[in-house]
């Protein structure tokens, strides 16, 4: 399952952006516990039918409910290319990186 966000576009000056560049760096809110991807959004077509049924799966999975996809939304998908994890605590002994490899193309 790729992680994946949603949001109306009227809140957001950024999705006008990513056309232009798609590089994306996102993060929990939390200093104690972090994650950090670097990667890559792209717009997810809502009539992909592929794509949009493993995320209406997961949120009934999860919520118990379909995913809600109103014509006002739009939900975006980030690809990964680098996950970086630590806790505040443990930050010497838990600082981790992983990268990951991007797929020839046709296959991502």
């Amino acid at each position: 399952m790729e992680p994946s966000i949603s949001a109306p576009p009227a809140l957001h000056a950024k999705p006008a952006t990513w056309a232009l560049n798609p590089a994306i760096s996102i993060h929990l809110e939390s200093g104690n516990g972090v994650v950090i991807l670097e990667g890559t959004v792209v717009e997810v077509d809502l009539n992909d039918k592929a794509r949009v049924q493993p995320l209406d799966a997961a949120s009934r999975a999860k919520y118990k409910m379909p995913l809600m996809a109103m014509p006002e939304v739009v939900l975006y998908s980030v690809y990964p290319r680098v996950v970086l994890a630590w806790t505040e605590k443990y930050f010497l002994n838990n600082a981790t990186r992983l990268a990951i490899p991007i797929p020839p193309r046709g296959e991502a």
